[in-house]
């Protein structure tokens, strides 16, 4: 079997034992799939958990214990249209900030300022972030949609909008005169009034 295929479908390389083992050998256990392939247990579960995930990987429970099969090799193509629709949301999305970023380039006084927040810390920084900036200036509600982020709600007790049914890697965060794209360990802060009421706007439409 070419393998190199599979990766270029997005499968890393642990994903692709646990997927071949278990398309030729049937259903397995996570141990019966640790000695075919060689890995760590605990590495098997969460690559099979990728796998769940990507819908290429299903179980069953047997006598208390699980057993662990893949689907149909047509839920490659499964897999495809799930990159491609997440593809199209990227380019919607790209789409509707366009607009916006532009007018931001042709609004050279407007106020913008930029701060970044990454590592380990980002979310315990980004909520300290919010928390200070209640005190000094009035906040009465946070937009947010796409990604969720984990805002600590009771210490903010901030009105928090949210519309995360939207499958969206990024999350897009609404304060004051602030928007934040959250992604991982990574926020980007932009302060600027007529781009953040632009996008507000874009929220209420969704």
């Amino acid at each position: 079997m070419d393998k190199t295929k599979l990766k270029a479908l997005g499968l890393s390389d642990p994903e692709i034992k646990i997927y071949v083992a278990l398309l030729k050998n049937g259903p397995l256990s996570a141990s019966q799939l640790s000695k075919k392939t060689g890995m760590y247990r605990p590495y098997v579960y969460d690559t099979i958990e990728n796998l769940i995930g990507k819908e290429l990987v299903a179980y069953t429970i047997r006598k208390s214990k699980k057993e662990f099969e893949c689907a149909p090799p047509s839920a490659l193509k499964k897999l495809l249209e799930k990159e491609q629709d997440q593809l199209k949301q990227k380019q919607d999305l790209v789409d509707s900030l366009v607009p916006t970023l532009e007018n931001i380039y042709k609004s050279p006084f407007s106020e913008f300022i930029i701060e970044r927040f990454e590592g380990k810390d980002t979310i315990k920084d980004f909520n300290n972030f919010l928390f200070n900036l209640k005190k000094k200036e009035k906040m009465k509600e946070i937009f947010s949609f796409g990604k969720e982020f984990p805002f600590e709600e009771k210490k903010l007790k901030i009105k928090i909008k949210k519309k995360i049914k939207l499958k969206m890697e990024k999350g897009i965060i609404l304060f004051n005169d602030y928007f934040a794209v959250y992604e991982k360990d990574q926020i980007l802060l932009i302060k600027n009034r007529n781009t953040t009421e632009l996008i507000k706007e874009m929220f209420d439409m969704i």
